[in-house]
């Protein structure tokens, strides 16, 4: 994960309905304010995740989750109701504490399994309910029966009736196994007799076998001791402690001469970047002053009461144009009334063109433009001078507002003429403002030259403390290197003291094996004397069989009953049949804050369901677009985690939405928005997205930042 060798704490039970994840990259060369991918947000949902089953929403390998600068550590701690789950990794361990008591088992799968029983969900139901987005892939609609099954059985603690009924199923199988056993024994009882004689007779032969193969390992243990009493255990071990503390005075020397060396570069380091920041800030200095007195001579030589009487001037020529420009958008303005005097006029004229045109070719069923009838050729020519007539009436009315029109349009071109030469008087090249601005600047320009001329560097005691300091160490550090010159060698022994420490072992426990061997009995004698009495119980052994068979008949009839009552068909099923109304209730009470009550789903005992639109049309979810299948998807699994919720102990008040408004749309965006304010009212809700519409919606709640920088992240809050 990456999160370093700073421990993180986050108490989820300081957080209230809605909590954004934020992340900001700063190890990327991009702009960071808009790269946050790689920053660790999903870390917070991983380390949850990872503290309660050991794995993580993302799939990644367990050795991949630690930090790749830190390469171990790695420690995750949760606590909520009266539990507390301690998981490390490299070294990896695992602890689990009721009420301060440890509980932790033999084994971390024990230990996962009593943790996984106490909360009351798996892994896989934990990630399809309770962690929402690109890491998941909940699809209840398009799954199996079988996964359907299992997701429902372990979310109602189901997994119990399928436990009795596997216990159930084997037992009769052993059961069966058992008479099958049995028969095939009544049946070759004569042949086990004969089989018998041939195991006497076997076991003889065998019995000359074990005694040739004692020897030989007797004499095998007793080379290797021989081998091993040759190396004098105590004289090398004496050799490893001279070496060990040959090691323990030199790695004292290196180790102090190493920090004094380390110490050095650090200074001289520290000298030539304070030396470089004297010379930049002596020479930054004197570019200031010479800046300073360049601006001090520009100003003074500038004749301020010159460009006084010039905008004096200036403005009296403005006062002149304002005033004509007011004449000016005078007449513009009776120019619009009149042309706007003349479109209807024009329009109208262009009307009677087009009519014209349109009843020139006299094709049949060409009907007249004011009575609508068809026209008749003979009528043609009347109606034809009649459309003539009115279009002259039309073109009458034009005449006298064109002529006042060009009379305006002549008087308009003389003022912006006027206004043209006017306004070819320049502007002064200083405005008021700027004089008395460069007067108060020279003032302040003059002032800040004489501070600048008092300045004294400040790195000068710096430098000198740095180079005292540097002064002092080298003595020692030259005094450290004549020591580790002069270090006499000492050879490395060719054991440790773990391989001595073996060999020690070993030894023991050849000898402890030899005496063994020669005390070791000869096994076949009883077992010659087995076979013998064997024989004569044979005969006993039919009844018997006969009575077992019997008596585990009926022991079948008893369990393939609750193999029935354990089964699909059984108390599963009746329990799968209660949740169902409770189930559609919920998934439609979501999905009128997702579709505005736009969609319905019915699911029925056997889970599968029919959805219908709001006008009554059936909806194929195979044919949906993939926003609407992700907010179908996202009904149906808020529906079974109230469910969990009513059917567990413990309540899962927290969920997690990791990029999980992929291919939304704005509807259903806003869709979403609605579900979590609902969903926020009762549990806590922390998501992380890149979509700028749920950003701006959710600006206003509480926000955890994750700053991921130099290959470490760490959380903030506001």
């Amino acid at each position: 994960m990456s999160i370093g060798d700073e421990p993180i704490i986050i108490d989820f039970s300081s957080f209230e309905d809605i909590v954004l994840i934020k992340g900001e990259n700063r190890d990327r060369t991009s702009n960071i304010s808009n790269n946050s991918n790689g920053s660790g947000k999903s870390t917070i949902s991983d380390a949850l995740v990872f503290a309660l089953y050991g794995k993580t929403p993302r799939g990644q390998k367990v050795e991949n989750i630690i930090n790749r600068y830190t390469k171990k550590n790695l420690h995750v701690e949760i606590e909520f109701d009266n539990m507390k789950i301690v998981r490390k990794r490299n070294p990896t361990s695992l602890e689990f504490f009721i009420d301060n008591q440890d509980n932790t088992l033999s084994s971390m799968p024990l230990t996962q399994k009593l943790i996984e029983d106490k909360i009351g969900i798996n892994y896989d139901t934990f990630i399809n309910i309770f962690c929402f987005g690109q890491y998941s892939s909940f699809d209840f609609i398009s799954s199996s029966i079988a996964a359907k099954r299992s997701l429902i059985e372990n979310m109602l603690g189901l997994e119990q009736y399928s436990k009795c009924e596997t216990i159930v199923k084997k037992i009769v199988s052993n059961l069966k196994k058992e008479i099958s056993k049995l028969t095939g024994r009544y049946e070759t009882l004569q042949q086990i007799i004969k089989q018998k004689e041939q195991d006497l007779n076997n076991q003889i032969n065998k019995e000359k076998e074990f005694n040739n193969n004692l020897i030989t390992q007797i004499d095998k243990l007793k080379l290797k001791k021989q081998q091993i009493d040759s190396i004098n255990i105590d004289e090398e071990l004496d050799k490893i402690i001279r070496y060990e503390k040959y090691l323990e005075s030199t790695n004292k020397i290196h180790e102090e001469y190493h920090n004094i060396k380390k110490e050095l570069d650090k200074l001289k380091k520290e000298l030539l970047s304070y030396e470089d920041k004297s010379n930049s800030y002596q020479s930054s200095l004197d570019k200031e002053i010479s800046t300073l007195c360049d601006k001090i001579n520009k100003i003074k030589n500038i004749p301020l009461n010159e460009v006084l009487n010039q905008w004096k001037e200036y403005e009296e020529i403005l006062k002149k144009i304002s005033l004509t420009k007011e004449y000016l958008n005078e007449n513009q303005n009776n120019v619009s009334k009149i042309q706007n005097e003349l479109i209807p006029i024009l329009s109208e004229i262009e009307k009677i063109d087009k009519d014209l045109r349109k009843i020139s070719k006299l094709e049949p069923g060409v009907r007249c433009i004011s009575c609508l009838q068809e026209i008749d050729p003979i009528n043609f020519k009347n109606i034809v001078k009649e459309i003539h007539e009115r279009k002259n009436e039309y073109i009458n009315k034009l005449n006298d507002p064109q002529s006042q029109l060009e009379e305006l349009t002549k008087l308009i071109k003389n003022i912006k003429l006027e206004i043209k030469e006017l306004e070819k008087k320049e502007k002064p090249s200083l405005s008021r403002e700027d004089i008395l601005e460069m007067k108060n600047k020279l003032i302040f320009l003059e002032s800040s030259l004489n501070e600048k001329k008092d300045n004294k560097n400040p790195y000068e005691d710096i430098l000198k403390s740095i180079s005292e300091k540097i002064q002092s160490l080298l003595p020692k550090e030259k005094i450290l290197r004549s020591q580790i010159d002069n270090l006499q060698i000492v050879d490395k022994p060719i054991f440790d003291k773990s391989q001595l420490s073996s060999l020690k072992k070993e030894q023991e426990i050849i000898v402890s094996l030899i005496n063994e061997k020669e005390k070791e009995i000869n096994p076949y004698q009883e077992i010659i004397s087995d076979l013998n009495r064997d024989i004569l119980n044979l005969n006993l052994e039919f009844d018997t069989s006969k009575k077992e068979i019997s008596s585990k008949d009926e022991e079948i009839k008893y369990y393939e009953f609750w193999i029935n009552g354990f089964g699909d068909n059984g108390i599963k099923s009746y329990i799968v049949k209660q949740i169902v109304p409770l189930l559609n209730n919920q998934v439609n009470y979501w999905l009128q804050f997702l579709f505005n009550n736009e969609i319905e789903i019915q699911f029925d005992e056997s889970l599968d369901c029919e959805i219908h639109l709001s006008d009554g049309k059936q909806f194929d979810y195979r044919g949906a677009s993939g926003g609407e299948k992700k907010r179908i998807d996202f009904a149906i699994l808020l529906s079974f985690a109230h469910i969990m919720r009513l059917n567990s102990e413990t309540d899962n008040n927290i969920m997690f939405l990791d990029e999980s408004t992929e291919s939304l749309d704005l509807d259903g965006l806003e869709g979403v928005y609605r579900t979590l304010i609902e969903l926020a009212k009762d549990r806590i809700v922390l998501i992380i997205t890149h979509n700028l519409f749920l950003l701006e919606k959710l600006s206003h709640k509480k926000e955890i930042v994750v700053i991921k920088e130099r290959g470490f992240s760490k959380l903030f809050t506001n």
